[in-house]
């Protein structure tokens, strides 16, 4: 069996190079996450999310009132420090009333 290997030059890889530059210079730097980011992240469904607060910083509550939910990055690195069982805790500890509020 005969096999072809290819070689590059070192100019062929520069223009590789300067073309992934400018592919990546066209992808938008979000300031935020989003539910489905999160889900990505973690390999959760959006319904599981949806299910369990704990798992979205700020229980669910966006960062950006009126639009959909979406957080600064800032606040999910700080919400995701807090390890989950305390989270969790934290929520269960919640009462209905301040849950409802929470999550309307």
């Amino acid at each position: 069996m005969n096999e072809s290997r290819q070689t590059f030059s070192a100019l062929d890889l520069t223009r590789v190079e300067e073309k992934l530059d400018l592919l990546l210079a066209a992808i938008p730097h979000r300031e935020y996450i989003t539910v489905q980011d999160i889900a990505r992240m973690h390999g959760w469904s959006i319904s599981y999310i949806n299910r369990h607060p704990w798992t979205m910083p700020n229980y669910g509550i966006s960062d950006y009132p009126g639009h959909e939910r979406r957080w600064l990055k800032e606040t999910a690195q700080q919400w995701y420090r807090v390890p989950p069982v305390n989270r969790q805790r934290d929520w269960d500890r919640t009462s209905f009333s301040k849950r409802q509020q929470l999550t309307a």
